[in-house]
């Protein structure tokens, strides 16, 4: 009997010893074929070798791409395939040292008024019908202080402003808008509110183009770059933080016909690539054509011709470069132009850092070019860098220098520098995250700074693992200068915003604080601080509703109306707006006098 259990412990042993045999031997067999695959890189030529890390990191961020797209899609469907109601409440504080604003006085009366306001909006749309009922309400010291009620059929809009004019609609035909604000002679010319549900319909994005740009354009370039052109360097350790890694470096030299080969090649193709130009240029100036309708850039063009607001001439630039759209055949013919008369004196460098992943850990790149048209010579000199070991997305813990300078004849060198450095911070818990972002533009002559923006953020990011109730805190901090290195105008504080969902009640809460410091030194303004807090609730699935019936009461065409028509509508409106006043006369005159 006492046999047994000493049978059972020898028999659990040689179990165990088995279990260790077993691990031990996959530790092995792991490390030869990491030592194999390394050796297989390792004899890889330089030529293949790059072009095999370039599809790989090619395909890895694509996919990132195309992830960062359907998320987008997807949090956006509800509101492109149910009814839906979003409510939103606005409050705003706010407080100046300076009495005069862009050249409004005495604002103290109007800061008051703000802090004691509300606006609250009621949406309610239906997709399937391409229509909505918008209610919109201004309190003040919770007393109603404007009203605002429309209807959007389509590209038809309808509304009323109950308080002023009731039983009144105006009709505009935002197809045909811009009769209506010519008529009327409206400089800003607000066609539509931007959403995301905007920006969705407005992508046009096929992953399997993405996937045979990539191959096409990675052929064409395997095609020009031959064995020669391609060498190791000698770099075999790197660090990244504080940590020293084994590597690999490629060195890709292009003489100055190569890379004129190379670029007009993939020039040429892009020039008559459809599927490029839409995916590029045709997104592009679908966004900056939505945020046109805004009325945005026709806001900005009013405030400067009215004096009320002035940027140097590097954001002019940037605004200009931003808002303008891209015509694909003026696009074509400066290609052309481009490839005619183009030189590359240096030719072309790049340098990677390959880890043993295959991962481009850094990567240099410079490039020079002339044109026939002038005597100036362009560079071009980018760097991109991983901060991190974990770094596995393109937009986190990564550094980018993007760097483009024009030297004239006479040796004076204009740049134009923009870098980007994000870092990302371990929470105290597994369902905490946090994320550091500082950007830098800056505008260089001769070595000086002439101007330039500085942004700080550092993000925090928490998610309940009980409610899945989303919390994030942002701070920022930005800077921006002009040529006057005392002029610096700050912006800084925190947005808190937090995120639920209830799938019960088919709900989604947010709650949004926005503080904003300022020191605008450029303007003559002295500190001023605003804060906003916006609650919101999006419910979907909601019962069917109806568009107010607009034909019962009176109704103004605003594209078809009489001059007489509009005649006798202003004066209505001129007496509606006189009996407002009376009744509101103290408040009016409070908002409007000094403090």
């Amino acid at each position: 009997m006492r046999g047994k259990p000493g049978r059972t412990k020898k028999y659990l042993t040689n179990k165990n010893n088995k279990k260790v045999v077993i691990i031990a031997a996959c530790l092995v067999l792991l490390a030869v074929l990491a030592a194999v695959a390394y050796s297989f890189l390792s004899k890889k030529s330089p030529r293949q070798l790059y072009i095999d890390v370039e599809r790989n990191n090619y395909k890895k961020y694509s996919e990132q791409i195309k992830k960062l797209y359907n998320d987008f899609v997807s949090s956006q469907k509800p509101y492109m395939e149910s009814r839906h109601r979003s409510r939103l409440e606005i409050t705003a504080e706010m407080d100046s040292e300076s009495s005069e604003i862009f050249g409004i006085q005495n604002v103290y009366g109007i800061i008051d008024a703000i802090n004691k306001s509300k606006l609250v909006t009621d949406v309610r749309t239906d997709p399937s019908a391409n229509e909505s009922f918008v209610q919109i309400e201004l309190l003040l010291d919770k007393s109603p202080l404007f009203g605002l009620e429309a209807f959007i059929k389509d590209r038809q809009v309808g509304f009323t402003a109950p308080l002023f004019m009731p039983g009144t609609y105006f009709l505009v035909d935002m197809e045909k808008a811009d009769d209506v604000y010519d008529r009327f002679n409206i400089p800003v010319r607000p066609k539509r509110f931007l959403r995301k549900v905007d920006i969705v319909k407005a992508l046009q994005f096929d992953e399997s183009k993405l996937d045979a740009i990539g191959e096409e354009y990675g052929n064409l370039v395997s095609d020009v770059i031959e064995d020669e052109d391609v060498k190791y360097g000698d770099t075999e350790a790197f660090k990244i933080g504080d940590v020293e890694i084994k590597v690999r470096e490629l060195i890709v030299k292009l003489d100055s016909n190569k890379t004129r080969a190379l670029f007009n090649s993939i020039l040429e193709k892009a020039m008559d690539d459809e599927l490029l130009l839409n995916l590029i240029f045709g997104n592009y100036n679908h966004l900056v054509e939505l945020i046109d309708e805004t009325g945005f850039f026709q806001a900005y063009d009013l405030l400067e011709d009215m004096g009320i607001m002035e940027l140097n001439e590097f954001f002019k630039e940037i605004l200009k470069a931003v808002s303008a759209k891209k015509d694909i055949g003026d696009l074509k013919s400066k290609i052309e132009e481009f490839l005619d008369g183009s030189r590359y004196p240096d030719g072309f460098e790049m340098r990677l850092i390959i880890d043993n992943s295959g991962n481009i850990v850094d990567r240099k790149i410079h490039v020079s070019c002339k044109t026939g048209r002038s005597d100036s010579v362009y560079a071009v000199d980018i760097h991109s860098a991983n901060n991190s070991l974990k770094s596995g997305s393109f937009f986190d813990d990564r550094f980018i220098r993007i760097e483009f300078t024009e030297t004239d004849g006479s040796g004076r060198k204009l740049a134009k520098i923009f870098e980007i450095n994000t870092g990302t911070k371990p929470g105290l818990k597994d369902e905490e995250k946090g994320k550091t972002v500082d950007i830098t533009v800056l505008n260089m002559d001769n070595g000086t700074e002439k101007n330039a923006i500085r942004a700080n953020f550092d993000i925090h990011e928490t998610t309940d693992r009980l409610t899945l109730k989303k919390t994030s805190v942002t701070k920022y901090d930005i800077k921006v200068s002009a040529d006057d290195a005392k002029l610096v105008d700050i912006f800084n504080g925190e947005i808190y915003s937090e995120k639920s969902r209830n799938d019960k009640f088919k709900t989604v809460n947010t709650k949004t604080d926005i503080k904003i410091n300022t020191r605008l030194t450029s303007f003559g303004l002295k500190d001023i601080s605003f804060r906003f807090k916006l609650a919101g609730e999006d419910k979907f699935d909601i019962d069917p509703f109806e568009l107010p019936d607009f034909r019962k009461g009176r109704v103004v065409d605003l594209n078809r109306a009489t001059d007489d028509e509009l005649a006798g509508v202003q004066r209505d409106l001129l007496a509606s707006f006189g009996a407002f006043y009376l009744e509101n006369k103290s408040l009016i005159d409070g908002i409007m006098g000094a403090r």
